[in-house]
């Protein structure tokens, strides 16, 4: 029998290139892809997380021709930076450099950086300043695909910053005395389509960071005049203040972990009946009640993950259904052995068949309640919209029928030609009769 040794193993290692072109590939959309790298932020306890988009100059007739186009996004937070082996670990395939806390924290897949920054674009490049100074790295996978055969193609290298981008650093930075930037250049994303790509990535951050809103502040800057301000305005899944009924938070807890050790893990479900119309959504086509904006939000230590109709057990029906759900939960334990969430964190299948059906007859029981109060609304609404359609037609009818002449006999003439004050009862007989003879004669 033959023995395979480590180094015949190291041979059927996928290369670099390969895995970092897979990791590229994963399937962010650009909202979730920011929201990724905004977890960074957040996870080195950033307060306040910055995001640039930056412009192509154009003229007006090319405006008018295409649209507005982004050339390069950035994503600067105020955490406490990176030092040399978190910044040389942030760019290798699923790893990082950081002690993770999978309990507490947003990032558990060690892939925000390389796999969302390379999502967007083709050129990363990333300022930090941390513990060991400014540092500066960048990745670049044209420049990879060039020097495919060089033997350090793997190695993405550090170093100190120049003065020119330490001053940089310190320009979006302003008093703070750590923190990261990252730009994303050689865009991927669809060109003259940067509002509506900026209004999805801040419905998005607004959704899925809510929970967070008490520890961070989220910015947008660039080809956001229309919008109230640059500061995200918050938006609750549930609606909570203004749907029509909001639930109580019920509690589902977990006691076992995958290798049957006891544990003591809790589940929570709120669920909403929102109205069609809100005057404080900020994004009322994104935020009403729509397809891909029914069901429920899954939240993973605050951090809002999945939406819509999602965890198998929810059905998008009918169109423009305003019930929604939130399901929260603490990562750590339960993840992988009862939320299966896939790296994009914008999918996820229960595997805990008692807590899914729970969850199922909660849904169930909510939703049953008012849609049939909806429906019977529907019902009168439709009815009451029939009978005025009805009334305009008639309405409508009756104003375009020519008018009929009107016969009168002759002696309604002469009647109404007589002055009855100046005759009496038999005079008057006597001139009707006198009419109704000349007329026969």
């Amino acid at each position: 029998m033959t023995k395979t040794t480590l180094v015949d193993f190291e041979k059927h290692m996928p290369g670099y290139l390969a895995l970092l072109n897979a990791t590229r590939k994963l399937g962010h959309s650009v909202e979730t892809a920011i929201a990724d790298l905004i977890d960074n932020g957040i996870d080195a306890k950033a307060s306040d997380v910055h995001v640039y988009f930056t412009e192509e100059y154009r003229t007006e007739k090319q405006l008018r021709n295409d649209g507005r186009n982004i050339i390069s996004m950035s994503i600067v937070d105020n955490g406490t930076g990176m030092n040399k082996f978190q910044l040389h670990k942030a760019l290798i395939p699923a790893s990082t450099g950081r002690i993770r806390n999978t309990k507490t924290q947003s990032g558990f897949f060690g892939m925000g950086l390389l796999a969302s920054g390379l999502a967007l674009g083709n050129h990363i490049d990333v300022f930090t300043r941390g513990a060991d100074g400014d540092l500066y790295t960048y990745i670049d996978w044209d420049e990879k695909m060039r020097n495919v055969a060089h033997a350090d193609n793997h190695v993405n290298s550090s170093r100190l910053c120049t003065s020119n981008e330490s001053a940089k650093l310190s320009n979006y930075l302003g008093t703070n005395q750590s923190g990261t930037m990252i730009v994303i250049s050689r865009l991927k994303t669809e060109p003259g389509k940067a509002w509506d790509m900026i209004r999805k990535v801040r419905h998005h951050l607004a959704t899925v960071f809510y929970n967070k809103r008490d520890i961070v502040n989220l910015y947008t800057h660039g080809l956001d005049s229309q919008f109230k301000g640059n500061k995200v305005i918050w938006y609750d899944y549930l609606e909570s203040g203004v749907a029509k009924e909001t639930t109580e938070e019920y509690d589902y807890y977990i006691i076992k972990d995958a290798q049957g050790n006891k544990c003591n893990e809790k589940v929570t479900l709120q669920m909403s009946w929102i109205h069609r119309s809100n005057k404080n959504r900020e994004f009322n086509v994104l935020q009403k009640p729509r397809p891909d904006m029914q069901g429920g939000l899954l939240l993973r230590n605050n951090r809002g993950l999945t939406k819509g109709a999602m965890l198998g057990i929810y059905e998008k029906s009918p169109i423009n259904n305003p019930f929604r759900w939130k399901l929260c939960y603490d990562g750590g334990i339960l993840d992988d052995y009862v939320f299966d969430m896939n790296v994009q964190k914008n999918d996820c299948i229960i595997l805990h068949k008692e807590l899914k059906n729970w969850i199922k007859g909660k849904l169930s029981d909510f939703q049953s309640i008012h849609q049939e109060e909806d429906n019977a609304v529907r019902e009168e609404n439709k009815e009451e919209k029939e009978r005025i359609k009805i009334q305009e037609i008639r309405s409508r009818l009756t104003d375009d029928l020519p008018e009929k002449p009107v016969k009168f006999h002759p002696v309604l003439f002469e009647i109404k030609s007589l002055n009855l004050d100046e005759l009496t009862g038999k005079q008057a007989l006597d001139k009707l009769y006198e009419f109704q003879q000349a007329i026969e004669n």
